[in-house]
């Protein structure tokens, strides 16, 4: 019996549909002032790592780190340590022309406060730290000079770092072949079931005040969540 004739195809049409990115999310930061160019670089890379922590994809979650973050975290863990080298290696008194302050910015700690993952939110509470050491300390602020104690105050927060990234974000490396097991950290707990808190258990405000022999100033009331 012969084959049927073929009749005439369905056609389907396809369309092309321009990929337009939806907008992600918009995070607070206090802008602030660098004195000290020596110093730029490092303060650019620890702002720009610990605004990528909230963006991460780590930071959908409470307890679980990710073995490519904890990777990204290693790499920012060296890059730091060699560009903390570089500036004492080539510390010195040069004259510079002109002074300048270099504006730059850091992510407010309510906005620190409100991340999901309790790993990358506690290391970010250390890189803030970091941050202020950088832009307060005396010797800091010099143009292009760090002095003993800045250098001393900056190694003691970056030591810090590090020791938190290897201890509890760690390598990512995989335990053992084939076991579906990764080196991201001791393992924090898991806190997932209270959600996200409103305000945060550090408030949903931050003072900041000079140093003084004053009382620090009362926490202030929150304001109503807004229906």
């Amino acid at each position: 019996m012969a084959d049927p004739v073929p009749g005439e195809a369905m056609a389907t049409e396809l369309v092309d549909v321009a990929l337009v990115p939806v907008g992600g999310k918009q995070i607070a930061v206090h802008p602030q002032s660098l004195q000290n160019a020596r110093l730029l670089g490092m303060g650019d890379i620890v702002s720009r790592f610990a605004i990528w922590a909230v963006e991460s994809e780590t930071n959908n979650v409470g307890a679980t780190v990710t073995p490519s973050d904890s990777k990204n975290a290693q790499t920012f863990k060296a890059t730091l340590q060699r560009m903390w080298a570089r500036v004492i290696r080539f510390n010195d008194s040069t004259n510079v022309p002109l002074e300048f302050s270099h504006p730059i910015r850091f992510m407010t700690l309510v906005e620190l406060q409100t991340m999901k993952n309790t790993p990358f939110r506690q290391l970010n509470y250390i890189l803030w730290r970091m941050f202020q050491t950088m832009l307060g300390q005396e010797g800091a602020k010099l143009q292009t000079f760090v002095d003993a104690g800045g250098i001393d105050e900056i190694t003691k927060v970056i030591a810090e770092v590090v020791e938190f990234i290897d201890t509890e974000i760690g390598t990512g490396a995989e335990i053992g072949e084939d076991t579906g097991k990764y080196a991201t950290g001791e393992g924090m707990p898991s806190l997932s079931h209270i959600g996200i808190l409103k305000p945060t258990p550090l408030h949903g405000e931050v003072t900041v005040s000079e140093p003084s022999s004053a009382a620090p100033p009362s926490i202030p009331a929150d304001t109503p969540d807004v229906p």
